[in-house]
């Protein structure tokens, strides 16, 4: 389910993107989900355990990444950018669920999409 609507948003939200983004992102999204979920279980706590995350998720991301054509060559800054929002957003996506559980959670993502969907760019 979360793929589907995870594609779907990317169709939606860059029509013009390759079709491997959203594949990029329905593989990624998922699995830095179950691997956030798994680092959470460590025994530090508050910062350190963000800051935990954020480096063995991005190492994952970082060593996975190398294969793309042109990351190695594209600024390492902006590969830390990259790495970081993907980061995040699976971090977000693991407080949500446990916050409100799958279902809850579902419903509002898709009606938040459905929101974006609606939104036209400006007119000229």
């Amino acid at each position: 389910m979360f793929n589907s609507i995870l594609s779907w948003a990317v169709g939606v939200l860059f029509p013009k993107a390759p079709k491997w983004v959203g594949a990029l992102l329905t593989v990624a999204i998922p699995a830095l989900v179950e691997l956030v979920e798994k680092l959470q279980a460590s025994d530090a706590s508050g910062s350190d355990k963000f800051d935990f995350v954020v480096k063995e998720v991005g190492a994952v991301l970082d060593e996975a990444f190398d294969g793309i054509p042109e990351w190695t060559l594209y600024p390492e800054d902006g590969r830390d950018k990259i790495i970081g929002g993907l980061t995040e957003l699976a971090v977000f996506v693991n407080t949500v669920v446990k916050s409100h559980g799958k279902k809850k959670a579902s419903k509002a993502v898709t009606k938040a999409l459905k929101a974006i969907r609606k939104i036209e760019p400006p007119k000229k």
